[in-house]
């Protein structure tokens, strides 16, 4: 069965050990971590993965990762709440995901993880993504960073554009793109779309936008304005679909329609933050 292959990650995002003796999932699945449980004892940065089938798991990510059991129950392909308390049933994690509206699209279905980018968060769509790669990468993470990706590619100056596309390096690192090769095809579009809001139909002003998969050290916010000066940062977030070339496009629109004395702009901010390890 295609739930043989499911599995959920769980990190340790503290400067600290974190003992999972006795933790439990109370909505969802069902498992709890024991006294007895090799794994149960996170270092910072360390991670844990539950499975529903271990042959299965193994059979599609190989052996040799950090998987502490097998859960029971399945995981909703239309998504649920799953809440997880420690020992003295307090709540640790309280979330809900979902398979539609502006969830990760590519999540359902065509084999993409769910990935939180996000922990403050959890309940936001915007706060999640698909994975790079189909099944995911369980036991470790498939994030980039800006850094890493100037070193690689021997960029120095985050206003660079060696290959003169008119795209700089920060930019070329947001989009997905080479900075040795032209990038404008990849940059933000706009278009006025027909879309369904609060069962009312009307016109829209839409933005898309490709984004580096894994890229989670960079906050996308589109903002607009009806005058190039003030700008505010309103539009609403459609959802992502993952390209299958690391990249994702993402959707969002104004937060009102189109009417016949509207004027508005638009504009994407790409910003590179710190994120947890």
């Amino acid at each position: 069965e295609r739930s043989d292959f499911d599995y959920i990650e769980l990190l340790n995002t503290s400067d600290g050990h974190v003992d999972l003796a006795g933790v439990t999932f109370a909505t969802g699945i069902g498992f709890v971590f024991g006294e007895d449980n090799p794994l149960r004892v996170l270092a910072p940065g360390a991670r844990v993965i539950l499975v529903k089938n271990r042959a299965g798991f193994e059979f599609r990510h190989g052996t040799g990762l950090p998987v502490a059991g097998e859960f029971t129950d399945n995981l909703s392909n239309d998504g649920e709440r799953l809440v997880l308390l420690d020992a003295g049933q307090g709540t640790l994690v309280d979330l809900t995901y979902n398979d539609a509206g502006a969830w990760p699209a590519s999540a359902d279905g065509s084999g993409y993880s769910l990935v939180l980018m996000d922990p403050a968060t959890p309940d936001n769509p915007a706060s999640w993504r698909s994975s790079v790669s189909v099944g995911g990468r369980p036991g470790t993470s498939d994030a980039t960073d800006y850094e890493s990706w100037k070193l690689a590619n021997g960029i120095t100056d985050d206003r660079s554009d060696d290959d003169e596309d008119g795209v700089e390096a920060l930019l070329e690192y947001a989009i997905g793109g080479d900075p040795g090769a032209n990038s404008v095809h990849l940059l933000p579009t706009g278009s006025m779309e027909t879309l369904q809001v609060d069962l009312i139909t009307a016109d829209y002003l839409v933005v898309s936008l490709r984004r580096r998969i894994g890229a989670d050290d960079l906050r996308t916010v589109v903002e607009t304005s009806p005058g190039l000066e003030a700008w505010t940062a309103d539009a609403v977030y459609l959802g992502s679909v993952n390209n299958g070339d690391g990249t994702e496009s993402l959707r969002f629109r104004a937060p009102e329609p189109v009417s016949s004395s509207w004027r508005e702009f638009a504009r994407a901010r790409f910003t590179v933050v710190p994120t947890d390890p």
